[in-house]
């Protein structure tokens, strides 16, 4: 491999996985998916045949008419209350609960198993080699087993397989026990096995759980019986101390009782407090170098000693801080605040008056303290603070005894008040049982609530092979819409001009016809036709003169789009309408328009332009044509880069203008390398081309914007290779990259058949 290809490689590989599609490009609409659809008719009708074939015979050979045999067992709502003579309504929900319980015990394993030791020995066809499942009877046969599974382990597997179910009847009292056979006789043999047992069992475990419910609630009465009379007993001994077992009066006595002895103690404490104070001051005062400051000092300790104005100063200063915190909270304006300050400022008052009464009291017994001989009213002052000592201990050690009394009777009264109201609970729960047990030995005299209302019987002959049938026929036609949707999903490359049109803003220029759709001998003329169409569309989709474009681009979004044969074409179109067209071969790396003219490979090239030889000398005229080639070589492709600049640079393009009425370029695809955006932005005008059925939308998309991003004018876009009845307007796109190798010189050699008919080159320069 070349270094030329090796680097064409990494362009590619580095376009393709950094591109993705927009949107409205990437996601198909539903019309479009159902043509895609259309489009792989053939791959839902092989799917259709494929599954049809192999379905519907299995189902007519293995699946058999069955017969459904039905028996029915009635269960009863709740009964009438003898007792009370009133019906009982119940849970609506508890009595479906109740009969969808039972309807699942009737398949449960003790039913089955005495099912089993009934039908056991009566050698019933239905149970011999049993399989439901058409794989398991395959495996039998396969396996050629001649291990014969029990009558249980069969009539579980039938249960499994839904051929013996139980089910609650829907707004009725009966329970379906129901069995689908072939054979009705031994199918109403096993259904009424299974009615016969479930009964037994049911009348069975009635009788027990009844027996276990008495049992149980006897049991209860003893034990609520045997509590009540413990609780009355405790309520007995804790009343009989005091004649009595409502204690309210006597502690509510021991209480008031409290509160005077408090009241005493109070007082006491505010006379001793009092005479200390008097004592201090004697003691101080007796002399004549008595102090009056500290004289001062003792009023005030006086003052402040007095129990009320304590008790007082306390509560205010409680209010001022929850003032503060009302601040941090409510509102400047909130009544609230201010009737707190209002309560603050009456309490600050009515200290001031307690203060000035406690004053008072210390200024008269002051007064009458000087007034009296010191030393007489110091010993009258200490004898009265001993016996107010005295007292204060003395009602202390009463309020302290009382306090305890009227303690211990509060206890005592709380722990009778408890016991009283756990009584009457136990007597309660007492009389609920005593009420169960009558009942339930009245409803062991009433009819049973479970009984048989119908043994088994033909129901319904079930013949499912007709629906199974259709199933498989739609299963088929989906299964087959499906995979052909799938495939349309993730297939986005372009077939026809329509496709293109519906995702992606581009004009659609024409379409050329696949060669396979149309004879040999018509081929060149339906091409001529095909590009005669796409001139004459140029013509109209230019506004400003009506005429096609002075210079042109022919490009792709990778190679094998068709674009070196679009711009051949193209050229030779435009000659033939009497305009002298210029074909340039703008591809530096893999030029093909030399090859596909059968022109000498010895030929002058762009590069001999650039390197100073005339145009005349350089340009390849072709006979009997006004169509002239400017060829390229793949030296040193690497700098083609360089080389366009120059090219650009040095005003080759003007001169050419000036010469051609039409100038056509061929370039590499714009995916590949940067060498087709800049002949693009040198011209200004651009084609694209696509392949139906190898373009897709991912790569035109990135064709697009990489031209965008230069700010050229994209004319539109030619379809190549499109199906004779899909041409004309409808766009598809794929992205795909060629490398320049041996099967590129095959498919190039094959490109000869989309072209005209070629002239025959002439090496007259004049």
């Amino acid at each position: 491999m070349s270094d030329l290809d090796k680097y064409s490689d990494q362009i590619i590989e580095a376009s393709v996985t950094d591109g993705g599609l927009s949107p409205e490009v990437g996601g198909a609409s539903s019309f479009g998916m159902v043509l895609g659809i259309l489009h792989r008719w053939y791959i839902v009708l092989a799917i259709f045949i494929l599954v049809c074939s192999a379905g519907i015979p299995a189902i007519w050979l293995l699946k058999k008419p069955q017969y459904n045999v039905a028996g029915f067992i009635r269960v009863a709502p709740i009964l009438t209350n003898l007792l009370s003579g009133e019906q009982e309504k119940g849970e609506i929900s508890n009595y479906e609960s109740f009969i969808n319980t039972e309807a699942i015990r009737i398949t449960s394993v003790p039913v089955v198993e005495r099912v089993t030791d009934e039908l056991v020995d009566k050698k019933l066809s239905s149970f011999e080699n049993y399989a439901a499942d058409p794989v398991k009877k395959i495996q039998q046969m396969i396996s050629g087993s001649e291990e014969k599974p029990s009558v249980s382990t069969i009539l579980k597997e039938m249960i499994s397989d839904k051929v013996i179910r139980a089910y609650a009847s829907n707004n009725s009292e009966l329970i379906t026990v129901q069995m689908e056979n072939g054979n009705t006789s031994e199918a109403k043999q096993i259904v009424d096995a299974f009615i016969r047992s479930y009964m037994a069992i049911a009348v069975s475990d009635s009788s027990n759980s009844e027996n276990q419910k008495l049992n149980l609630l006897e049991s209860e009465q003893k034990l609520l019986f045997q509590k009540m009379e413990n609780q009355r007993e405790t309520i007995f001994k804790l009343g009989q101390e005091f004649g009595d077992t409502s204690l309210e009066g006597r502690y509510g006595i021991k209480l008031q009782r409290v509160s005077a002895l408090l009241t005493e103690l109070t007082k006491l404490e505010s006379e001793r407090i009092r005479l200390e104070l008097e004592v201090t001051l004697l003691e101080q005062t007796s002399g004549d170098d008595s102090d009056p400051s500290a004289l001062l000092r003792i009023r005030q300790e006086y003052i402040n000693a007095d129990s009320r104005v304590r008790t007082l100063v306390e509560n205010i200063t409680q209010l001022e801080q929850n003032l503060i915190v009302a601040h941090q909270v409510l509102a400047p304006k909130n009544p609230e605040l201010k009737m707190k300050a209002e309560l603050i400022e009456k309490l600050n008052e009515r200290l001031t008056e307690l203060k000035k009464e406690a004053g008072d009291i210390f200024d008269d017994s002051i007064s009458e303290g000087i007034s009296k001989t010191g030393e007489d009213r110091l010993v009258q002052v200490r004898a009265a603070l001993e016996r107010t000592k005295k007292y204060e201990d003395s009602y202390r050690e009463m309020l302290a005894k009382v306090d305890t009394e009227a303690i211990d009777v509060g206890r005592k009264q709380l722990t009778i008040a408890d016991l009283k109201e756990q009584l009457v609970l136990t007597k309660e729960r007492y009389d609920q049982y005593t009420r169960r047990i009558q009942e339930l030995e009245i409803e062991r005299k009433l009819p049973a609530r479970i009984s048989v209302a119908q043994y088994a019987d033909i129901a319904l002959v079930v013949d499912k092979r007709i629906k199974l049938t259709l199933a498989v026929v739609f299963a088929a036609i989906g299964l087959g819409v499906m995979v052909a949707f799938l495939l349309a999903k993730v297939d986005h490359r372009m077939w026809v001009p329509n496709d293109l049109t519906k995702k992606i803003d581009i004009r659609v220029i024409g379409t050329t016809t696949a060669f396979k759709n149309i004879k040999k001998t018509l081929l060149s003329e339906r091409v001529e036709e095909d590009f005669h169409t796409i001139c004459a569309n140029l013509g109209l989709f230019n506004e400003n003169n009506q005429e096609v474009p002075k210079q042109l681009v022919i490009t792709s979004s990778v190679s094998g789009d068709g674009k070196t044969t679009s711009a051949i074409n193209l050229a030779i179109s435009l000659s033939k309408s009497g305009k002298r067209v210029l074909l340039i071969d703008g591809d530096l790396r893999k030029p093909d328009i030399g090859h596909l003219l059968n022109l000498p490979q010895d030929l002058p090239t762009m590069r001999n332009l650039v390197a100073g030889e005339s145009f005349d000398r350089v340009v390849c005229h072709l006979a009997l044509t006004n169509l002239d080639v400017l060829l390229a070589d793949t030296h040193n492709p690497p700098d083609a880069y360089k080389f366009l600049s120059q090219f650009k640079n040095d005003g080759y393009m003007e001169d050419i203008c000036q010469r051609y009425d039409h100038v056509i370029i061929d370039t590499p695809p714009i995916l590949a390398f940067p060498d087709a955006r800049i002949w693009a932005k040198m011209v200004g005008s651009v084609i694209l081309t696509g392949l139906a059925g190898r373009t897709t939308g991912l790569e035109l998309q990135r064709a697009v914007e990489q031209l965008a991003q230069v700010n050229v004018n994209i004319l539109g876009m030619i379809l190549c290779n499109v199906k004779a009845d899909k041409g004309y307007y409808e766009y598809a796109y794929k992205y795909y990259m060629q490398m320049a190798n041996k099967a590129n010189v095959r498919k190039r050699t094959n490109s000869k058949k989309f072209l005209m008919p070629i002239p025959k080159w002439s090496d007259d320069k004049s």
